[in-house]
Formats: structure tokens, sequence, C-alpha cells
């Protein structure tokens, strides 16, 4: 239990500093009796969602989830009614039951180019196995690819790709979650993080990435090579 609220309070930390605002309602829940709920918008039909639990919305109207930005939440523990409507319509995107588990995180990502070709999926977010007293010497990294497109890429640090779970990716969804979910350990250090194709062409690039020990990271890939509002870009969390 203790390895996990370890993984909570980076995940809190992170998105704290970071994340948009949300609602008041689901801040403060005692660990014991909720989980730490994350959500990605990589959706490109819209610049905006919003996420209902409940029936109750953690963003409002006037925060809702920007396109390219993360949030989170306190969400009781059971099982819960989601919905995930477009901003500005609002139109439902999303509606499924979760299953949200006490002392547990979880990362919640929306993407695909319309409400037609909704791509959404939860993934299970846990620290890497490491042996009880000894400091963990690296930063926890996973990555996934939430473009539109159907491109295989890889994810490389300063021209390398330094992790096979890294290499010749396909698009992410519900059926790799389980596998993409997991964090692999790299060396703490300041990177060029780009995404390359098959072919060797460089998709996307972003400088000067610092990655630190003991600390947990989610890269993704957005967007799309033909949208010009919405073009290739790399998230860190």
């Amino acid at each position: 239990m203790k390895k996990v609220l370890t993984l909570l309070s980076a995940i809190l930390l992170l998105v704290v500093s970071s994340s948009c605002s949300n609602d008041d309602n689901y801040n403060g829940y005692p660990e014991d009796l909720a989980g730490v709920f994350t959500m990605v918008n990589a959706y490109e039909g819209s610049n905006q969602v919003r996420y209902i639990v409940d029936n109750r919305s953690i963003q409002t109207p006037y925060q809702p989830l920007i396109y390219r930005t993360f949030g989170y939440a306190n969400l009781w523990s059971g099982n819960r009614a989601l919905t995930i409507i477009d901003g500005v319509t609002p139109k439902p995107l999303v509606t499924e039951v979760i299953k949200i588990e006490s002392g547990k995180a979880y990362t919640s990502f929306i993407a695909g180019a319309s409400a037609e070709t909704i791509n959404h999926f939860i993934t299970s977010d846990e620290r890497m196995p490491q042996e009880e007293g000894i400091e963990n010497p690296n930063a926890g990294v996973r990555f996934f690819n939430l473009s539109s497109d159907n491109v295989e890429v890889s994810l490389q640090f300063d021209g390398k790709v330094v992790a096979d779970a890294f290499d010749n990716r396909i698009q992410d969804s519900k059926l790799t979650a389980s596998k993409s979910q997991v964090f692999n350990g790299i060396k703490p250090n300041t990177y060029k993080v780009s995404i390359v194709d098959k072919s060797g062409n460089i998709l996307a690039t972003r400088e000067n990435v610092k990655f630190e020990k003991g600390r947990y990271y989610t890269v993704t890939f957005v967007g799309a090579k033909d949208n010009k509002e919405k073009s290739y870009y790399i998230g860190v969390i």
C-alpha cells in the first residue's frame, strides 16, 4: 500500500502543478476511500471536453478540459457512471461505467478525429517494481500514440529508442492499454524528445524535456498531419 500511495503522491504533485481547474467537490477525498483519476484530452474533434461522473461535472462550462491539456479528480471508490461530452455542442462522446478502487490511480485518455471515431480508454497507473528500501535510480516513462492518423511511430530520446516499449508503436486503444500503461525506467536527464515514423521521418520534436529520478511521466503523441489547427504534438504529463 505504501508503494501505491507513493505513486499517488507523485501523480498528485505532477497534476496539481500543471492541471486545469476542476470542481472543488472532487478534491480532498481521503486516499483510503478514493482513487486518483487523471483526464487527458487528445480529442481532435473539438477544442474542449467535459467529464461528468455520476451526473456531476468535474469541469465547469467555463473551465472545460481544453485540447492538449489534462486535469485530475479524486473519485469515490466503487462503480461510477462516466460521461464525456463535447464542451461546445455539448454532445455525449463516451458513456460507460468505470470501477474505481481506493488508493489506486487511473488515467482516462480521449482521442480521435470526430465523434464517429472516438478513441477512449482508461489505464491503471502502477509504479515500477523495486526492492523494498532501495531508492529507484530511474525516471518512470510510458508512451501513448494518440494520433488519429494510422501511423506507426517510435519515441526517441536524443535520437535513440531507449526501451523496446517505445519502438514501432501503433495507435493506442483499449486493445493496447494494458501493455502501454506500464512505466519503463530511463536514465534521469534532460532530453530532446522526438517522434519518428517507420521511414525515419521526424514527425514532432520537443526540446529540453527534463526527466527526474523517482518521478513518473506519460508521453503522448497527438494530432494529425493534415490538421493545421491540431498538427502533430508531443505532450508530457
